[in-house]
């Protein structure tokens, strides 16, 4: 069974920000797009067949694709491993079934794969600043860039009509050459205009295009863009995860891996610190002179709680377009009742001191898949 079609392709413009991973990859025919089709569809060919039409559908389904690419990289990095692999593999004690179970005899272990997520409504408005992007992005700027800089969301999804009106006014009384606008005492500088609309507060700032770009057809007319300071929760992210497959499948008769993709990018190993072992909570002197660290009573592999856990192993907004760039490493639960050996996933091992984590050995994730450091391309 394949995943993609043998056809012409001859699309050429990047990815929509609204638009399905899978669906552009499908009509792409931009070099790198090649790249990661020609590796998706090899690692689906080492799928178990009579799993592969149900993995197929997940990763055409836009709520699916997520969590089905991310077991099929896992599954291509246990096949790296040269470990046999067995998916949903029935599990004494409980009619649920363990994603993988790897290996076999006494040193075989269950793998669960489980993305940590901050949220409905952060999906939600991400998808709403998505759809605005996508279309301003296509407005005609002949010599402009425009960089959004997105300081409030709001409920509501605002006007995009009324966004290109507004840019187009504004951008009609600049001059790209004229050095005064955008030459200051430090340097390069822009003008920032405020737009607000529904709870939204986007200063937008434009940028001259190159001489050789403008009047270009099919360039994107959005630059640069960022997003205001936000609390983010990726600990609870986490946290909540492994909460949720802690238990899942009763008593272990074998060490129980828990792979969590924390789909934001970078992470901080402050996060996944406190979310297996506590929020920090302090310090205290200790007789040796040094200082401890104190936490709260919420990490989800303290002392006596999910000790079936072996291992949680993390990995850094992981897809296949992103597999040979993002970290991936196993943070080791030191009260397991089956311990995970040392080295068997093959990224690296760590242990944590403090607010950091100590690794040892291992390779990247795009080492252990075979990918080049620039993988897909430039």
């Amino acid at each position: 069974m394949k995943l993609f079609d043998e056809k012409q392709r001859d699309h050429m413009a990047p990815i929509e920000n609204t638009e399905h991973p899978f669906t552009y990859l499908d009509r792409s025919s931009r070099p790198e797009a090649a790249n990661v089709r020609e590796f998706v569809e090899r690692a689906f060919s080492y799928y178990p067949a009579e799993r592969q039409a149900e993995l197929g559908a997940r990763l055409r389904s836009e709520e699916h694709y997520r969590s089905g690419s991310f077991e099929l990289v896992l599954h291509e990095l246990l096949r790296a491993r040269e470990l046999s692999v067995e998916i949903e593999s029935p599990k004494t004690g409980t009619a649920k079934r363990p994603d993988f179970l790897v290996g076999s005899g006494a040193e075989s272990f269950y793998l669960e794969a489980i993305l940590a997520t901050e949220g409905s409504a952060r999906t939600a408005e991400a998808k709403r600043l998505g759809q605005l992007l996508d279309v301003v992005s296509r407005m005609q700027s002949d010599s402009f860039y425009i960089g959004f800089d997105v300081e409030a969301t709001g409920p509501g999804q605002p006007s995009a009509k009324s966004i290109i009106e507004y840019l187009t006014y504004k951008t009609g009384s600049l001059d790209a050459d004229d050095e005064s606008i955008w030459i200051g005492p430090d340097g390069f500088t822009s003008p920032a205009w405020v737009w607000e609309d529904q709870g939204w507060r986007i200063v937008f700032s434009p940028m001259p295009k190159k001489v050789s770009a403008r009047g270009q057809r099919g360039r994107r007319a959005v630059g640069m863009v960022t997003e205001g300071l936000r609390a983010m929760n990726t600990d609870e992210a986490i946290r909540g995860a492994v909460r949720k497959k802690a238990t899942r499948y009763g008593e272990m008769d074998r060490p129980y891996v828990v792979a969590v993709n924390v789909l934001t990018w970078p992470i901080d190993e402050i996060d996944c610190i406190e979310a297996l072992f506590g929020s920090f909570d302090g310090t205290e002197y200790v007789p040796d002179g040094g200082e401890r660290f104190l936490r709260k009573p919420d990490g989800v592999l303290r002392p006596g709680m999910n000790t079936r856990v072996s291992a949680v192993a993390f990995f850094e907004d992981v897809e296949p377009w992103t597999a040979a760039k993002r970290d991936a490493f196993v943070i080791h639960n030191r009260f397991a009742e089956r311990p995970l050996p040392f080295g068997t996933l093959g990224i690296p091992d760590a242990r944590a001191h403090g607010d950091t984590l100590e690794r040892q050995g291992g390779k990247t994730l795009g080492e252990l898949l075979g990918l080049p450091p620039r993988w897909p391309g430039e």
